[in-house]
């Protein structure tokens, strides 16, 4: 799951240009950074469910 949203978040931010500012502060910067924040807020809570309960090897 993480490496899907580094892919997503790499992707929009570096390749497409959303992560730099150029001559001023556009809407897609504002989108991209507002885009990274909530995705990093669920990721953590993604994992925090997942890995809450620890594995049962001995379950058949």
């Amino acid at each position: 799951m993480f490496l899907l949203w580094m892919a997503v978040n790499s992707c929009a931010g570096i390749m497409y240009g959303a992560a730099y500012w150029e001559s001023s502060f556009t809407i897609a910067n504002l989108i991209f950074y507002t885009w990274l924040l909530l995705s990093t807020g669920l990721l953590f809570w993604y994992l925090y469910k997942k890995w809450k309960d620890p594995i049962d090897y001995n379950e058949e």
